[in-house]
């Protein structure tokens, strides 16, 4: 469903290490869509292109410690551009 990966450095020698901070699982949503923005705090918001209640997409947060919110679940359908 996708995962959100942060980068490290890599060590001298060594490949980089990517730490996952969170794997999606359809009802929290589902392929991570665009870059994160902060918020005022500079905690990380997200958004998924599918999934959640609607399955249309969330609207995500997550905190430094790694603790995962859902903020908002979009239209019951999606919009027309």
């Amino acid at each position: 469903m996708g995962v959100l990966r942060l980068p490290s450095p890599p060590a001298r020698s060594t490949a980089p290490i990517e730490t996952v901070l969170h794997s999606f699982n359809l009802s929290d949503g589902a392929e991570p869509a665009a870059g994160l923005i902060a918020d005022s705090s500079g905690n990380p918001l997200g958004t998924t292109t599918f999934g959640g209640a609607s399955g249309n997409g969330v609207v995500f947060k997550l905190t430094p410690s790694g603790t995962f919110t859902l903020l908002y679940f979009p239209w019951g359908r999606r919009p027309r551009v």
